[in-house]
């Protein structure tokens, strides 16, 4: 019995292997990340998958986010980098800080009206516009 409950399991494993997988595939396409970077990315989920068996391992909440730093920055920097560019701000910091800097992005998406930062508010946060326009009020 016990033998047929471990060959569930690792089926079961693997079906949420291969759904992961597709969906960081699909993200990697709608991003169109280079296939050089999607061909780390996905020998890094199957080396990852083979040596852990399947089991979740600490970290992977979000899609990329259980791969090695370094992948993790490879991909944030080149999903930020066009934007990095037409900031004013970063125009002279190099290379190094920007790709630390992509690790730390967020992409969220405000319907129209919606409120995202206060007059007075104290914040951390800096915010780049990446797509469509927002108006500021006081």
């Amino acid at each position: 019995m016990s033998s047929l409950h471990a060959s569930n399991t690792l089926h079961i494993l693997k079906v949420k292997y291969l759904e992961k997988l597709s969906a960081v595939k699909t993200f990697m396409k709608d991003h169109n990340l280079s296939a050089e970077i999607q061909a780390r990315v996905i020998n890094e989920k199957n080396i990852s998958f083979k040596e852990n068996e399947g089991v979740h391992t600490p970290g992977g909440q979000r899609l990329m986010y259980d791969m090695p730093i370094a992948l993790q920055e490879d991909v944030a920097y080149f999903e930020t980098k066009e934007l990095f560019q037409k900031v004013p701000l970063f125009k002279d910091c190099d290379e190094a800080f920007l790709r630390r800097l992509a690790l730390k992005t967020h992409d969220y998406i405000y319907s129209p009206g919606d409120k995202i930062i206060t007059q007075g508010d104290k914040s951390r946060e800096m915010y780049l516009i990446q797509k469509g326009r927002c108006e500021a009020s006081m």
